[in-house]
């Protein structure tokens, strides 16, 4: 545990050599405000991108990077870290990301939903089951694109491993907030994402009328008795 310490990125680089190191036992790391930035998020990033050969980091499985500025340029860099490669290979061990409060903004967003979306052979990131963005300013198109990524698609092929997505103090509106009650809603079909048991968007901005659908795609939803809607 790092935190408050003021590593910086030249830090945030030695912890990823360390992490790079094949008798490397460490499966948590929390690195809270330590002003590691883009540069060291980047660094971090490298760790849990499977090389030529489909190596990775296979210790780490929760990473802590709340308040370090890592912006938009961190997250993308992440995000591609956990997304399936060509040959659909993708890190299987981290399954807790916090990037709470480091302005990763839409665009930040949009790479992470990337990354939660299955492709066009449904493959998608099965590892990651908690994913914390509080505080990033991801807007309605940034709650959108993460709604896409869990909303069931023409196959009803959808995310099926994260469960818990806390949005908390996002400046999402009416729009990102209606996104992510039709994931939950069933289609058509009657299909609708039934792996999300865990939603916060306390401190938005959508009016009562979308609160209300919110809350009747989870009284409708299988999950119902054990859902968490934080609204």
């Amino acid at each position: 545990m790092c935190t408050g310490v003021d590593i910086g990125h030249e830090g945030a680089k030695a912890l990823a050599r360390k992490l790079e190191q094949k008798d490397c036992l460490i499966e948590g790391l929390s690195m809270v405000d330590n002003h590691i930035g883009e540069e060291g998020a980047k660094a971090l990033a490298v760790v849990l991108t499977p090389n030529a050969e489909g190596v990775f980091n296979t210790s780490l499985n929760t990473l802590n990077l709340r308040g370090n500025e890592i912006g938009r340029e961190g997250a993308k860099a992440l995000a591609v870290a956990l997304t399936p490669n060509a040959e659909g290979v993708f890190n299987t061990s981290l399954n807790t990301l916090n990037l709470t409060n480091n302005a990763i903004g839409p665009e930040g967003a949009k790479a992470l939903a990337l990354m939660l979306t299955p492709n066009a052979e449904g493959v998608f990131n099965t590892s990651l089951n908690t994913l914390d963005l509080t505080y990033n300013c991801i807007g309605d198109e940034g709650a959108k694109a993460l709604a896409a990524a869990l909303t069931p698609d023409d196959k009803g092929v959808f995310n099926t491993s994260l469960n818990t997505l806390n949005l908390y103090r996002n400046d999402i509106g009416d729009e990102g907030a209606k996104a992510l009650a039709v994931a939950l809603t069933p289609n058509a079909k009657g299909v609708f994402n039934t792996s999300l048991n865990t939603l916060d968007l306390k401190f938005n901005h959508f009016g009562d009328e979308v609160a209300a659908a919110l809350q009747e795609a989870v009284r409708m939803h299988t999950n119902a008795a054990t859902f968490k809607l934080v609204i």
